[in-house]
């Protein structure tokens, strides 16, 4: 029969600590990033230059090696002085609609272009930035007054995160995101449709189409004076022949 020792038992002893990076846990922070675009006609034109009356097509979309795991959400965004997006809805969807989500960390909108007053004319550079929400798994959808989402979403009810070496599951990927918000931009230049003459020989061109209305002008001017003259020579021969004939009358 034995029997155990269920005493305390203590340890006592010297740990020489060794400054070695092996034996040092550490934690990652992994911030994604993403970018922005603007198209016409499907020809990249951020940076450009585009009319008025151009259909455009503003793209975001999230660094490839974090679309698997992670989401974008438009929470704030303007275009230079002009808000357009406010929490995560359109302020003026006869201006700019709600964004649609095509994919996972990507999202779209197409809208007629537009811009700032400017009383010089010319082209006006319009600035595109959004302030966009993070989110693991899938972003939740926000029901705007328009009825529509902004860009919809398929929620994963639990979802494997890995932190730390160590597996863990999160339930519900809402919006209280753990992450920082990110900013994204794109500048472009609206110009308006004004008739503008290319070169010279335009010019020459328009000033031939001129030059027989302005001779034609000039005939019909002279013609109405010699009329004019013509009748007055008429009315004075008329006058001094009536007088000839009254005086020859008197004697």
């Amino acid at each position: 029969m034995c029997l155990a020792d269920l005493t305390d038992i203590s340890l006592s002893g010297d740990a020489n600590n060794l400054d070695k990076d092996d034996d040092i846990g550490q934690n990652l922070t992994v911030k994604p990033t993403a970018f922005m675009k603007l198209y016409s006609n499907g020809v990249d034109v951020t940076g450009g230059n585009v009319k008025l009356t151009d259909m455009l097509t503003l793209t975001m979309e999230l660094d490839a090696e974090y679309l698997q795991d992670f989401d974008i959400k438009a929470k704030y965004c303007t275009a230079s002085t002009i808000p357009i997006i406010e929490n995560s809805c359109a302020t003026d969807t006869e201006l700019f609609p709600e964004y649609s989500k095509p994919a996972q960390g990507y999202l779209s909108a197409t809208f007629g272009a537009f811009r700032t007053t400017d009383l010089n004319g010319g082209s006006v550079p319009m600035t595109f930035t959004c302030s966009l929400q993070i989110c693991l798994g899938s972003c939740l959808a926000t029901t705007c007054q328009s009825g529509e989402n902004g860009f919809g979403r398929k929620r994963r009810d639990v979802m494997d995160v890995f932190v730390s070496g160590s597996l863990r599951q999160k339930r519900g990927a809402d919006d209280n995101s753990p992450f920082d918000d990110i900013n994204v931009g794109s500048t472009l230049r609206i110009i308006a449709n004004d008739v503008v003459i290319e070169d010279d020989d335009g010019n020459d061109n328009v000033c031939m189409n001129k030059l027989p209305l302005i001779l034609g002008l000039i005939t019909f001017i002279v013609a109405i004076l010699s009329s004019a003259a013509a009748v007055v020579y008429l009315y004075r021969k008329m006058k001094a022949q009536t007088e000839l004939k009254a005086s020859n009358n008197k004697c």
